[in-house]
């Protein structure tokens, strides 16, 4: 089942190669400064917590074999936006908001005195 059903048919195919409950996607207004600060060939991002956001170059690209599975996100560079995903549905929305504000923290930089 999937929601909106005009869903666009590679973010359908991705999902059903991941095998996975549910999933969504985000699109943060801070994700394109993101995706603009990676370098080429980039496959991970460090977050501050410490834990990382894999990095996947299209949704062209999600196969179960090449995307960490139970990291349960990864951004997609050519789509700008994250990809969410877990084994329950009703974890789903709890989820999609930590990696939101994961990656809000990462774009926060306190003030540095000169």
């Amino acid at each position: 089942m999937c929601a909106p059903e005009n869903i666009d048919e590679r973010l359908l195919v991705a999902v059903q190669r991941l095998n996975v409950g549910i999933a969504l996607t985000i699109q943060p207004e801070l994700l394109g400064a993101i995706v603009d600060s990676l370098y080429p060939g980039q496959t991970e991002l460090r977050l501050k917590d410490g834990s990382q956001l894999q990095i996947i170059d299209s949704l062209i690209s999600v196969t179960s074999s090449g995307v960490k599975k139970f990291q349960y996100a990864c951004l997609l560079r050519q789509e700008r936006m994250v990809l969410v995903w877990q084994d329950e549905v009703h974890q789903i929305l709890t989820h999609a908001s930590r990696v939101e504000e994961k990656l809000l923290s990462y774009v926060r930089t306190p003030l540095v005195p000169v």
